[in-house]
Parts: structure tokens; sequence; C-alpha cells
């Protein structure tokens, strides 16, 4: 009885085990995936040179006194608005008073002395050339002060026009020298320039008043026309590139004083000699499901159908991507919808902005 149980018991495994294979629904189709295509154009190429440039006005005056001295006052920040005339920096009066005083003495004496020797010259008690000794002596002393009169209308910093103070490189009561940078200051009423740095190839396709167009990530609300002003000489011996200037076109002065310098811009300059390269395929850059270095996958639809397509990129431009190799002109391609594809999934043609 026991060996009967026994076999018995493999018998029942297996016919439950195909109870509950049976129980298991076959594979269900999977729907089809909505997406978006369009066909594989051409496009003509574009010259248009993309760069990233920093703002700034076209006459920044960097700022210095004439005479050195102890800095007796710096009555501006960086970022501060000023006007025509204004008081920026003083140096101590008392030292260049003192300098007046003595060279004003000296000018005094001399002008004694000539007096003296010019009295004695016409009595024959002195020769002529001591008279005119005494005479040098005086021109010198007049000139010592005019020199240091000139000295003390420096001794202070104004502003030369409306302006806004760009750095400062001191404090109050520092020694400064002669000629030694104290601040930068930008008119209002300057040209606002932009600073592009270029590789050589981008750099000798360009040519002054070649027309840019300009955006900064400040203003994304706002674009500018702009035109090439200056050229580079020479390359940065440090860097390079070749710097370039181009210069913006402002009408609406409440703009021109929202563009303070340094700010970034984007610049796209489009050279006046453009070259006659054959038009080739471009397609969206959505239309990309995974690139590696020149490579890329995309899937085009044929049948219903969808079918992976592994292509030859070249060079992006505003967000299209230039075909090497790879698609045909006409070829149904998809633009959105692609990441969810499998090869040969099904497809369903969805129309642009239409939920999903």
């Amino acid at each position: 009885m026991a060996r009967r149980l026994i076999s018995l018991i493999p018998a029942a495994i297996l016919l439950l085990a195909c109870e509950r294979k049976a129980e298991i629904p076959p594979p269900a189709t999977k729907p089809p995936v909505a997406v978006e295509v369009a066909p594989v154009q051409t496009a003509p190429v574009s010259n248009d040179i993309t760069a990233t440039g920093v703002l700034r006005a076209a006459d920044e005056q960097r700022l210095s006194f004439k005479v050195g001295g102890v800095l007796a006052s710096l009555a501006v920040e960086a970022g501060q608005r000023v006007r025509a005339g204004q008081v920026l920096a003083a140096l101590d009066a008392t030292e260049v008073a003192a300098s007046v005083s003595q060279a004003r003495a000296q000018r005094d004496k001399a002008e004694r002395d000539f007096a003296r020797a010019q009295a004695l010259f016409r009595d024959d008690v002195i020769p002529k050339a001591e008279r005119d000794d005494a005479e040098t002596a005086r021109d010198v002393a007049r000139a010592q002060l005019r020199a240091i009169d000139f000295n003390k209308d420096f001794s202070r910093i104004l502003a030369s026009a409306d302006g806004v103070v760009l750095r400062t490189f001191v404090e109050s009561r520092e020694i400064v020298s002669a000629g030694q940078p104290i601040l930068v200051l930008a008119s209002h009423a300057a040209q606002k320039r932009i600073a592009v740095a270029l590789s050589d190839r981008d750099a000798l396709q360009i040519r002054v008043d070649d027309a840019a167009q300009v955006r900064f990530d400040a203003l994304p609300e706002l674009s500018f026309n702009a035109r090439v002003q200056t050229l580079a000489g020479a390359a940065n011996l440090q860097t390079g590139l070749f710097e370039i200037e181009l210069a913006l076109q402002l009408d609406d002065p409440e703009i021109a004083a929202r563009l303070t310098s340094g700010l970034v811009a984007k610049v796209r300059i489009t050279p006046s000699m453009q070259s006659a390269a054959a038009p080739t395929l471009a397609i969206p850059m959505g239309a990309i499901v995974e690139a590696k270095n020149h490579e890329a996958r995309v899937f085009v639809t044929e049948g219903g159908k969808a079918k992976s397509r592994l292509i030859e990129i070249g060079a992006i431009e505003q967000g299209y991507v230039r075909v090497k190799s790879g698609l045909r002109e006409g070829e149904t391609l998809v633009v959105r919808g692609g990441a969810y594809l499998d090869e040969g999934a099904a497809v369903v043609v969805q129309t642009p902005g239409a939920a999903p």
C-alpha cells in the first residue's frame, strides 16, 4: 500500500503543474508607441561662428594720482553710480600744501634776488652774467611753483562724466605711489562692447563691420544686434586665441544702463565672406537616442515599425545635428518618443503638441 502511494505522488505533482501552466495567459501584444516623426531633409550649411564673450565699456578709465602720498579718502565703492565732477578719492593735503608753500617761498626769494641783481646791474656793480643767473633762478622757481600747483590739482580724482565705478584697488589711509591704479570708472555714455576670443580658424573668417547677434544669460528675453569693431593684430601669448571686439547697437538708454560690465554674452557672428558649401542632411537633436564620439543611434519608421539606425554625425548648429552618413533624404525619422522604442516595435504617429 505504501509503495502504491509513493508511486502516485510524482503523477499528482505533474498533473498539478500542468493545470497551473494552463492557467497562465499567453503574453499580451505590446501596444504601439506614440511617436512624432519628420522627414529627413537637407539644410544649407551655416558659416556662423558662435563664441562666448564679456561685456565692457569702450572707455573704461583706470584712474590714479599724478603724485604719491597718503590716501585721505576713497569716497566710492565698486558698483556705485557717480556724477560728473564728483570727488572719488583724495590724497592727504598736508604734504601737498607744504610743497606748495615751499615752492612759493622759493619763487618769492628768486623774485627778490632778481630785482636786486637787476638794480645792481644798472648801476654797473655786477656783470651781466650774474644778473642773467638771477633771472634764470627766478624763471626756474616760477616753473617749479606751476608744476607743484598742477600736481596739487591732481591730488584729487574727479569723475569726468556720469558713470559707474567698476573696481577699486586701495583703501583709505594706504600709501599710494604716483600712477598706481586707484579705481576703474566706466561712463554711462560710453559705447558697450563685447570682448571675444576666437581660434585662428574662426578669426581669419571675420572682417570689420561683420554682423552679429548677442544674447546675455542674465537677460534671456532680449537679443541685441552688434558689429565687429576691432580685429586682433596678433594672438594672445598666454591663450593662443585672437581677441576681437563687437560694438553693441543700443538705442534705449534704460536698457543700456542695465548692461553692466562683466556680463557674459553668447555671440553669433555672420562672416561677410560666406563659403559655397553644399547643403547636407540635418536632423533635430531630439531624434538622437544615444551617441558616442561621432556615432549616434536614431529610429526610423518602416511599415508602422521602428527600425534602429546607426549614423555618423558632424557639427551641431542651433539644435540641429549634421548627418554625414547613415540616413537618406526623405526617410521618416522619429523625432520624439525614440527613447521608449525597441527594435521592431509598433508605432503610431502622433500629431506634434498632442497629449501622449
